[in-house]
């Protein structure tokens, strides 16, 4: 297993933020799907998400949607933007 440096763009941070201050009902949901992604990218960073355009990945963390990048030669993930999962 390889170990990564997850860090969080300032842009996702705000966008983190803004979610959790106008989704009080999900906040813990949020806060839970935060520090998830934390530990789930932080191992073998490369192996997950799904390829989107532009060298990104995603991946779904209920009730959060995560774009990131992974530079294999830094062992480092940048989470890029954070959203809600659509809502149907």
């Amino acid at each position: 297993m390889t170990k990564y440096t997850v860090t969080w763009h300032p842009k996702a941070l705000a966008q983190l933020a803004d979610l959790w201050n106008k989704h009080t009902d999900l906040r813990d949901d949020i806060s839970a799907a935060s520090r998830l992604i934390d530990r789930h990218l932080q191992w073998d960073a490369q192996a997950k998400g799904e390829a989107l355009p532009d060298g990104l990945k995603g991946e779904i963390f209920p009730p959060l949607v995560v774009v990131f990048t992974v530079s294999e030669s830094d062992r480092l993930v940048d989470i890029g933007a954070i959203r809600l999962v659509r809502q149907s």
